[in-house]
């Protein structure tokens, strides 16, 4: 993994990202130093079987790479956040398309302004669909978060 803090200052510098670590930054535990389960100086707020998952759907996006942030499992794309894992089964995603905001919804999806404006909650397993066509629907969510950050600045 990469530096940490050289991570957080650069995404730290974007505007698009400021909600975000804000809001990571105030659900994370600092590390125990008796803490099997952390990343760098944060008590792990993201299942591993959580951040795998995130890391399957997010595939082999140009650009995107999965961070720890403040415990949290996040994918960047660039210098931006777009997708969290929380727990053992949340995903958070950064779509503004109301189109693919609305796709999401019919599988429970729900607007989550905790992490800043833009921001929809869903769950990572989509259990009420079968396996294959949930990791698809989660890939094509994924991959339109992460060309919507692309363009952040435009």
């Amino acid at each position: 993994m990469a530096d940490g803090a050289a991570d957080l200052d650069a995404l730290g510098a974007r505007q698009e990202n400021r909600d975000v670590l804000e809001a990571l930054r105030r659900g994370a535990t600092p590390r125990d130093p008796d803490d099997p389960y952390a990343i760098d100086a944060f008590t792990l707020r993201t299942h591993p079987d959580l951040s795998e998952r995130l890391a399957d759907v997010a595939g082999d996006l140009r650009g995107g790479r999965i961070l720890g942030i403040y415990g949290y499992s996040a994918l960047v794309c660039g210098d931006v956040v777009c997708a969290v894992a929380m727990g053992t089964g949340h995903l958070r995603l950064r779509i503004a398309d109301p189109a693919i905001r609305d796709e999401i919804a019919v599988d429970g999806g729900t607007t989550d302004p905790e992490l800043g404006r833009g921001w929809i909650g869903l769950s990572a397993w989509l259990t009420d669909v079968p396996r294959a066509e949930g990791t698809a629907r989660l890939r094509r969510w994924v991959a339109a978060a992460a060309d919507e950050t692309r363009y952040a600045d435009a």
